[in-house]
């Protein structure tokens, strides 16, 4: 999480770039409250979306968490790297 920081940090002034964190939320064992507190307390500043259902994969395709993804301008991904 900290090269994300890094990354957002490098992105933040862009015009062209983001760094977006989409956080898969179960309501069970990860919750809206349990996310901002883990992002907030190590001070972790990226934008967070939360997902609380399908849209991680029925918009994005996502196989699977976690994992680290990119898209173009136009809004398509061209690679998908699931993290060990």
């Amino acid at each position: 999480m900290g090269e994300l920081q890094k990354l957002h940090e490098l992105f933040q002034d862009s015009e062209s770039r983001v760094l977006l964190l989409i956080n898969q939320i179960d309501g069970r064992h990860e919750t809206l409250e349990t996310s901002r507190k883990y992002l907030e307390g190590n001070g972790f500043t990226m934008t967070n979306l939360y997902d609380h259902g399908q849209v991680g994969m029925g918009i994005f395709g996502v196989p699977g968490c976690p994992l680290q993804s990119s898209l173009t301008g136009r809004g398509i991904c061209p690679t998908i790297k699931l993290a060990r």
